[in-house]
């Protein structure tokens, strides 16, 4: 049997870097506390972000997304270069975003990659 997942919820709208920041605090001490004690608990974080664009890897540097990038900040929202895969993505007030820190090699990595969530 799996130990319980221990989560949060954020009630108000989040800067993605303080949230980042957070991620990279939890997944360490996660590791120190495998690396004492052979175990972990596993986190899930529930939040909102302000306004921000995340630049995955994929998303290529030129003149036009540098000008974007400027221009996405004069209205107010953020632009964050990360190490996630993929391009440019959204997150805003109103949706909700989970970030699940969890020890996969205690599972099936097929089986939580093909997890679909059921209504509730």
């Amino acid at each position: 049997m799996l130990p319980p997942v221990f989560f949060h919820i954020f009630r108000k709208p989040l800067p993605y870097r303080s949230t980042l920041d957070i991620q990279h605090k939890i997944h360490a001490i996660q590791l120190q506390k495998r690396r004492e004690t052979g175990t972990q608990s596993d986190v899930l974080l529930l939040l909102q972000h302000r306004p921000v664009f995340t630049a995955g890897r994929r998303q290529v540097s030129s003149p036009e997304t540098v000008s974007e990038e400027y221009r996405l900040q004069s209205m107010g929202a953020d632009w964050v270069h990360t190490q996630r895969g993929g391009e440019t993505t959204f997150h805003g007030p109103g949706q909700v975003v989970g970030y699940p820190l969890l020890d996969l090699g205690r599972m099936n990595v097929r089986v939580f990659l093909n997890f679909k969530a059921t209504e509730v």
